[in-house]
């Protein structure tokens, strides 16, 4: 009886284990590449490229982890890693060593659009 209670434990042991190391797979329709087709702020278009001074795309994966980079003539500029989640159409992002982000966001289709707390707003159109 000792053996087979010993037994279980180590068997109940071994799966929490397990379970508590496992990636959680997110279902959300933002998992996948985005790209940065134009920007408002404050009621006014401004232009991706002037802004950011190249393209700007966002890749969300399905563990929660994310990648933001630019590209300069089809080659990566520059990027950054962040983690995000989602609860409704709220959206926080957590850059890697940054401050964390809270916007709303709505897709239609193909299309994303982000809004900060301070009205801008981002469009991403998803890409194939």
């Amino acid at each position: 009886m000792y053996k087979r209670t010993v037994l279980l434990l180590l068997i109940i042991l071994l799966i929490t284990a397990c379970a508590k190391n496992s990636t959680e797979v997110m279902d959300s329709p933002l998992i996948g590449n985005w790209n940065l087709t134009s920007m408002n702020a404050g009621g006014t278009a401004v232009n991706k490229n002037l802004y950011t001074g190249v393209p700007v795309k966002f890749l969300f994966s399905y563990n929660g982890s994310g990648t933001v980079w630019k590209e300069d003539y089809g080659k990566a500029a520059g990027s950054s890693d962040f983690t995000w989640n989602t609860s409704g159409t709220t959206l926080t992002i957590q850059p890697a060593g940054g401050a964390q982000a809270t916007y709303t966001y709505s897709i239609t289709g193909s299309q994303l659009t982000i809004t900060a707390a301070t009205g801008e707003q981002y469009f991403f159109v998803k890409q194939s």
